[in-house]
């Protein structure tokens, strides 16, 4: 009748854009972003509840003699979670600021984090595995009475031996309760580690 087949579907007959395909794609984006939100959500809350089961497991499954076979599923499913939760929450955190002070509250959350980790390892105590002193010189802390197991391999060609002696010491003079204990291995996780792991935390 005069116009392409395009063009009728595109333009009124007025020649004006058709409003349908102007609008339609406006509440496609919003669907999208709705689509998306909840995806978001749901995996942030599927990752909680992932992490609490792992706890759960973790807490009834460990005794002293308890192995890898053990150990190793509900930390997997705890870690999982909160692989999960961790990449939801810090995108929600950032998004709520503008894109040029991003970098600062990045920043501010993970210095957060890790003084929540600070505070817990302070109250409840800590296993450090392999671990080594990271500064030449230690920060003073307080941590009267905090119970700390310190695993050490006697083989590990990657921290030396000064290294956790050094860490040993510095955490003590802060107030620590340290054990330090050297065993026949490198420096991957034994056995023998896992069991004195759940010795310790028995006692906590």
């Amino acid at each position: 009748m005069g116009h392409d087949r395009d063009d009728t579907s595109v333009n009124s007959p007025a020649g004006k854009p058709d409003q349908h395909h102007l609008i339609a794609p406006a509440f496609e984006h919003v669907a999208f972003l709705v689509a998306l939100g909840f995806v978001a959500g749901f995996v942030d809350i599927f990752g909680f509840m992932a992490l609490f089961a792992g706890l759960v497991l973790l807490v009834a499954l460990l005794d002293s003699g308890a192995g890898p076979e053990i150990v190793t599923w509900p930390l997997l499913l705890a870690g999982s979670g909160l692989g999960m939760m961790a990449s939801q929450l810090g995108s929600v955190t950032v998004s709520a600021v503008p894109d040029e002070q991003s970098g600062e509250v990045g920043g501010l959350q993970n210095t957060g984090t890790q003084l929540g980790a600070s505070i817990g390892t302070a109250l409840a105590g800590a296993v450090l595995m392999r671990a080594m002193a990271p500064f030449r010189s230690s920060p003073k802390s307080e941590l009267a009475g905090t119970p700390v197991l310190i695993l050490s391999g006697l083989l590990d060609p990657i921290v030396p031996a000064e290294s956790a002696a050094r860490l040993a010491a510095a955490l003590a003079e802060s107030g620590a309760n340290v054990q330090r204990k050297m065993l026949s291995a490198g420096h991957g996780i034994t056995e023998e580690d896992l069991a004195l792991a759940a010795a310790f935390l028995d006692t906590l």
